[in-house]
């Protein structure tokens, strides 16, 4: 059975209703080639399962069938010469990562599902980090995929093809969820392990000064690795749960009710709340460009009317290979009910569509926006929304959080992101897109998974 139990989830967003009918865990790549061939012939559905740490829905059975678990298909394979490492898609980040710290070298990939979530599982949602801004997301990072498909057979892009050239479909499978066929072999490039990493706190008196200095550290020749501002209900959040007693905390978790009486009812309610964001930023380098940066930084900062309230993280990337910024609601994983969605919009239209979304966000929701993965030309907002867990009318507020987000993308300069995966969650505003893709990716789809068995209601053909 593997880690992913008979009557699991599989990912946070799972609905106990919807169970997997058996679940399969090939030992090698023959055995995952063997039932791959079974399924397509008996139409039988087919979902490969990563690390379950997803909120999207991405893998939950909508159809029963088959889970795939790949847990142990899990090798590393380090090339040196080349600048890539060779993975198998069940191998998980934190060892991955802590492997390649001691020869020396990092992925520069830190998502916050690092602990639990596999290189395979941040392939197929298109996965991005904590200093996605230096290094990119992994999108950006493969160096060459091997993707076996039911309909075709395997398909190797990139380094693992044997006709060189240019790597066409390695972005289409990035992010394409399990529904093209199981993605087999991993190849990342790879940096050397910086030699010392700061993040310091700055907080400015308004979100427009926030959002100011934002831009401008983002349009820096050399990016920075860390750049994180919360908006006031994120920036309040932040402080209040910081600020309480950990006996204060841990009763909390015994009554929930307690809790939304302290910070969280109020920010829900909007009482008392404040202007002032709070932005991380840092890098991670050798010690004399560090302090260089972090100059230019205060710099910037000082111009937008903010102030340093000095290091929130120093670290050795030798002794910790990953820096994953604090997120609040997820010190109460297990209490708190978070749910995310995230869009890329330009500068120019950032204070107007956070605009939008709190006047649609519902009266009562605890909704806060993060902007991330800032470049020169926009940046991420991560908007989300948290509800004790076992609450009455929780799924209400949770159509009613899609429907703001949703909502508030309107215009030009907005696209709806990947990179905490699509799922189900985010169907209804993926359907209003018309890039004129969806023709080919139909095509295919058709053309790889002929019988529609890889992950149904995912995809072009969903």
């Amino acid at each position: 059975m593997g880690p992913h139990d008979q009557n699991s989830n599989v990912d946070f967003s799972g609905d106990p209703g919807r169970t997997f009918e058996d679940l399969a865990r090939p030992a090698n790549l023959e055995e995952l080639d063997e039932l791959l061939a079974r399924c397509h012939r008996d139409h039988i559905p087919l979902v490969p399962l990563g690390g379950g740490s997803g909120r999207m829905g991405a893998a939950m059975p909508l159809r029963g069938g088959l889970g795939l678990d790949l847990g142990a298909l899990d090798w590393l394979v380090v090339d040196e010469e080349a600048g890539f490492v060779e993975c198998g898609p069940g191998l998980k980040g934190l060892p991955c990562l802590k492997e390649l710290a001691t020869r020396g070298l990092t992925l520069g990939h830190y998502p916050g599902s690092v602990g639990v979530s596999t290189v395979g599982g941040w392939v197929s949602t298109g996965s991005m980090g904590s200093a996605s801004s230096r290094y990119g997301g992994i999108r950006q990072m493969i160096r060459g995929l091997e993707l076996h498909s039911p309909g075709a057979g395997i398909i190797r892009t990139g380094c693992l093809s044997p006709r060189p050239g240019p790597d066409h479909l390695s972005p289409v499978f990035c992010g394409s969820e399990g529904s093209l066929g199981v993605l087999a072999r991993v190849c990342l490039g790879t940096h050397p392990l910086p030699e010392r990493r700061v993040v310091h706190g700055f907080v400015f008196p308004t979100l427009a000064d926030g959002l100011g200095a934002l831009q401008e550290l983002a349009r820096w020749k050399e990016p920075l690795a860390f750049l994180q501002l919360l908006d006031p209900v994120g920036t309040m959040l932040e402080e209040a749960l910081s600020s309480l007693p950990r006996r204060v905390l841990g009763l909390s978790r015994l009554v929930p009710d307690l809790l939304w009486a302290l910070p969280l009812g109020g920010l829900a309610r909007g009482s008392h709340l404040r202007s002032s964001v709070l932005l991380l930023a840092g890098d991670e380098s050798s010690k004399a460009s560090l302090d260089e940066r972090l100059d230019g930084i205060r710099f910037v900062v000082e111009r937008h009317r903010g102030k340093d309230r000095g290091p929130v993280h120093e670290s050795s990337p030798a002794r910790e290979p990953v820096f994953v910024p604090d997120e609040p609601f997820h010190r109460f994983h297990g209490l708190l009910s978070l749910e995310e969605a995230d869009s890329s919009v330009s500068w120019d239209r950032v204070l107007d569509i956070h605009a939008r979304f709190r006047k649609a966000a519902p009266a009562g929701l605890l909704c806060r926006t993060m902007f991330t993965h800032a470049g020169p030309g926009g940046c991420s907002m991560v908007m989300g929304f948290a509800s004790l867990t076992q609450v009455p009318g929780r799924e209400r507020a949770s159509r009613d959080f899609w429907k703001a987000w949703s909502s508030a993308l309107r215009g030009p300069g907005v696209a709806v992101n990947h990179f905490l995966g699509a799922g189900i969650m985010k169907r209804q505003a993926l359907e209003r897109l018309d890039n004129g893709a969806m023709p080919v990716l139909v095509a295919l789809k058709a053309h790889l998974d002929p019988h529609g068995i890889m992950n149904p209601g995912r995809g072009a053909r969903s």
